[in-house]
């Protein structure tokens, strides 16, 4: 969608999910590895936070005001 819309942060809004999905990643071989461990359940409580409290209400909250001031952009 970001790129149909022109949207002119798509790079930095790309970049960003890519490394929320490597950080996911790495996240969840060191859970399988140290399920009982305190700095991955601390490591996982940070990347929650970083997701839903920074990326959304920043990057993803920015991206949907492009598009509702720009109503005639086709997706």
């Amino acid at each position: 969608m970001q790129i149909e819309t022109g949207y002119p942060y798509y790079e930095k809004h790309h970049k960003a999910h890519e490394e929320l999905i490597e950080r996911m990643s790495l996240l969840i071989l060191e859970y399988d590895d140290n399920v009982d461990s305190p700095l991955t359940k601390k490591m996982l409580i940070e990347l929650i936070f970083e997701v839903f409290f920074n990326h959304i209400r920043t990057l993803d909250k920015g991206l949907a005001e492009y598009i509702r001031k720009h109503p005639n952009i086709k997706e």
